[in-house]
């Protein structure tokens, strides 16, 4: 179940990266590349879920995801903060 969301997660990231610029926060550089980047991740993050040889390879493209995703709701800064924030 968790590979479907971060596969699905990981589509919509590349296919409509224009939705999340709003919650981006200003201070990220090139946020329309860090959202493709975050879409990748979670794509081949997803992927390597399924397969238990590629578990380790999975934790390291979903835990850079996290970490290079400044939107994330873990890194408090969530998006209803980020839309208030734009208005």
């Amino acid at each position: 179940m968790l590979a479907i969301a971060f596969g699905f997660a990981g589509i919509v990231h590349l296919r409509s990266p224009e939705s999340f610029l709003p919650i981006m926060p200003d201070w990220v550089p090139f946020p329309r590349q860090t959202i493709l980047i975050t879409g990748v991740c979670e794509i081949v993050g997803s992927t390597a879920l399924l397969t238990r040889r590629l578990r380790k390879l999975a934790g390291v493209m979903l835990g850079t995801m996290l970490w290079v995703s400044p939107s994330a709701p873990l890194r408090g800064h969530g998006p209803s903060e980020a839309m208030a924030q734009k208005r």
